[in-house]
């Protein structure tokens, strides 16, 4: 996918990349492949847990950075919180993968009406592909099938919340608190989800 991806932006009016220098290029090429491989659930939580690693907190009695590192190196929020880490290219890397990985699952953490609506075409997605593997004679996935009496993906869907969701939004939204809305609606998603599911 990424390969066609650039394909397309060696075409005329869209490709942006050719005013960047080579190194540059192959730079931008390499980290949008990162972020893109990082949205692959099998290393979901390996990446969660380097960003926690790289972003951990510094201890309540640590210095704050020299003026010219903050101003290079930090953020200020607009509660007034600061980020303090040094960007290097790791956490830049894994800023840009979990910021793909949380809008990959954005839909997630949607208000619960754009939440139940993106849950509505998922299922349908999965309705689809369990018909093709049927026209193709092939077993049908798990999730997929349609004839299937129980609702299977608002099933699992509580159990995907606590397992993947739910780390990945407390992880990015701890860094970048303008972001805890995210939290907030998978959250209350989660519990809505749950309601339906157990009531």
């Amino acid at each position: 996918m990424q390969a066609s991806a650039f394909a397309l932006l060696k075409e005329g009016p869209l490709n942006f990349l050719r005013l960047m220098m080579n190194p540059v290029a192959a730079n931008f090429r390499k980290e949008v492949i990162n972020a893109v491989l990082a949205t692959d659930m099998h290393n979901h939580h390996s990446i969660i847990s380097a960003f926690n690693i790289k972003f951990k907190p510094p201890p309540p009695d640590a210095q704050p950075p020299l003026s010219g590192l903050m101003c290079k190196n930090s953020c200020t929020f607009s509660d007034g919180n600061v980020l303090m880490w040094t960007l290097d290219d790791d956490a830049r890397s894994l800023v840009m993968q979990m910021s793909l990985k949380c809008a990959d699952l954005g839909a997630i953490a949607a208000d619960y009406d754009i939440h139940a609506l993106w849950v509505q075409r998922l299922q349908e997605e999965f309705h689809n592909q369990g018909d093709a593997e049927k026209a193709l004679g092939i077993p049908v996935s798990p999730l997929m099938d349609r004839t299937c009496v129980i609702d299977a993906l608002a099933a699992v869907q509580p159990q995907f919340f606590k397992d993947a969701a739910l780390p990945l939004f407390k992880s990015f939204s701890s860094v970048f608190r303008d972001c805890d809305q995210l939290l907030i609606n998978t959250e209350n998603n989660l519990r809505r989800r749950l309601e339906v599911v157990f009531f």
